[in-house]
């Protein structure tokens, strides 16, 4: 009898602690949300989300739906108000934005900006050497996405495997992103990483060829990050006392 007793208290004490650890839900957004189902390519319109433990449910007015996660495609929804001060501070204090950000991915599980939060989430806890944390968060994205995760936010799983010493499978990595059929944006991240890491090892011509040159003539449409790709081209022609350092610099206006 006793012993049952002591099963049951146990099980109950797993029970709360996974309730206020792993909450179903997050807090509701309010504003204009348009899901568009995979089934029937069709947008559904709301003026309240909550995403829960196995779905999105959009509320307009007396009327709810329920859309399994499996079944969210494209979602539009209103930027969160705080995403942007938050990237701000993950660069000079990433300690101080990872509960905002832990935040954000829960509230909009599955509506896009939880992938933005949850890359800057990850690379909070890489920076602050929470490597388990960055595992265990960058799991549950590959879960919930699956094919459709943006080759962006896989960038950050090569911190992860560079944290762990895994260099030739963060390598590995970068390089099927570069030659995968994904968007011009990923791959042209994927390339500035795997230039950086070629850098961080002394070996600037491969840096070269494989990540800044790359970008630069590749992925010249993707212009976010080519004064970045120039920048860096020029110091590691620098490196290499390579004379077309000055040619980049006057293309550069320097």
């Amino acid at each position: 009898m006793e012993r049952v007793k002591n099963r049951i208290v146990g099980v109950l004490v797993v029970m709360t602690v996974l309730l206020v650890v792993a909450p179903s839900h997050g807090a509701p957004i309010i504003g204009r949300v348009v899901v568009t189902k995979k089934s029937t390519k069709k947008a559904v319109q709301g003026d309240k989300v909550l995403a829960g433990a196995s779905g999105l449910t959009i509320f307009k007015k007396q009327i709810r739906m329920d859309i399994p996660y499996r079944d969210v495609g494209r979602v539009q929804i209103d930027r969160p108000k705080n995403l942007t001060q938050l990237m701000k501070i993950v660069s000079k204090n990433p300690a101080q934005a990872i509960p905002a950000l832990k935040k954000i991915t829960v509230d909009y599980k599955r509506m896009m900006w939880d992938m933005v939060a949850g890359k800057a989430l990850i690379e909070a806890y890489v920076t602050t050497g929470k490597i388990r944390d960055a595992k265990v968060a960058y799991a549950g994205f590959v879960k919930l996405y699956g094919n459709e995760l943006d080759p962006r936010f896989k960038v950050v799983y090569v911190d992860i495997l560079v944290k762990d010493g895994k260099v030739d499978k963060a390598t590995d990595v970068l390089e099927e992103i570069i030659m995968g059929g994904g968007s011009a944006a990923g791959q042209a991240a994927a390339a500035m990483k795997l230039g950086d890491m070629y850098s961080g090892q002394g070996k600037y011509r491969e840096a070269l060829m494989h990540g800044y040159f790359k970008v630069i003539v590749t992925y010249s449409g993707v212009k976010s990050v080519q004064k970045d790709a120039h920048k860096k081209a020029v110091t590691m022609l620098d490196n290499l006392r390579d004379a077309r350092a000055s040619v980049i610099r006057k293309r550069m206006g320097g």
